[in-house]
C-alpha cells in the first residue's frame, strides 16, 4: 500500500487533522451556556 503524502505523522505516530467536537463537564450549565455564547459566538 502507497504512503499517503496527506496524513501527518510525527514521532508518535499519526497526527489528527481537527477536531470534530469536544466535550464540557461544568457545575453551572447555564452559566456555562451564556459564556459560549458571548464569548466564542455559539448558539
Amino acid at each position: 500500500m502507497p504512503h499517503d503524502k496527506s496524513i501527518l505523522h510525527d514521532e508518535f505516530g499519526t497526527l489528527p487533522r481537527g477536531i470534530n467536537h469536544i466535550g464540557l463537564t461544568v457545575p453551572d450549565l447555564d452559566q456555562a451556556s451564556e459564556f459560549l455564547a458571548r464569548g466564542l459566538g455559539a448558539k
